[in-house]
């Protein structure tokens, strides 16, 4: 996975997360008696990235690294199908797009990305309506600071100082663009997209699990009642 993807995964597993701990909270069993069974709940997250070409919201297997991606799917379906006590506590789906084509049609893309994966899963298993969020906020600026950042591009400040907190979380995406197609003539713009805007088209999605484990308290042992005493 490109660290990317990793970024703009946590996005997702910050959704997923806080929906996993509303919903666990209320599945918590209570235990009425001293002798009821105890249960211990694990709780993990599983965050898988499906790519798509370039104007795409079709999913394609043979498409970078889509084909283990989508298998890591199926496998994690048959494991939900097969373990009656592996729950899905939340799902998060994130669509996103490259910033180079016209805002409407990316909004476009990034939903009909975000549409392509969660219908992918859930036609392998069924899921309540209450377990799932979305975000296809579409252009994910801050992943790409955060990349920008840790690079040694020669046009690293020039980039950074176009994407400030006010224009990334202002949503002032034509204002960004604008900026940074204005770059050194266009040539900033033209090095972004050959280095990063192919890994900023794709779908992600976060499910969170969790296992139940139960075991029984052991009963406290009774001692022997005392041989009566001979007179």
């Amino acid at each position: 996975m490109t660290s990317y993807h990793f970024s703009f995964a946590r996005r997702c597993l910050a959704l997923v997360f806080e929906l996993s701990i509303v919903l666990s909270a209320l599945a918590m069993p209570v235990a009425d008696s001293a002798e009821a069974d105890s249960v211990a709940i694990d709780s993990s997250f599983k965050e898988i990235v499906v790519d798509f070409r370039v104007n795409s919201t079709t999913i394609d297997p043979a498409f970078r690294n889509n084909s283990r991606n989508l298998d890591d799917i199926v496998a994690l379906v048959r494991l939900l199908m097969a373990y009656s006590k592996l729950s899905v506590t939340g799902i998060a789906f994130c669509g996103s797009a490259s910033p180079e084509g016209r805002a409407d049609l990316n909004q476009r893309l990034a939903r009909g990305r975000l549409d392509a994966l969660e219908s992918y899963i859930r036609r392998r298993v069924s899921i309540p309506d209450s377990v799932i969020s979305r975000d296809d906020s579409y252009i994910p600026w801050n992943s790409l600071r955060q990349q920008i950042s840790a690079s040694d591009v020669p046009y690293k400040a020039k980039v950074l100082a176009v994407l400030t907190d006010d224009a990334i979380f202002g949503s002032e995406n034509d204002l960004i663009i604008s900026q940074l197609k204005s770059l050194d003539q266009g040539a900033v713009w033209t090095d972004l997209n050959s280095r990063y805007f192919a890994a900023m088209r794709n779908a992600t999605v976060v499910f969170g699990l969790q296992a139940m484990r139960t075991f029984h308290r052991p009963k406290p042992k009774t001692e022997p009642e005392p041989e009566p005493e001979l007179e």
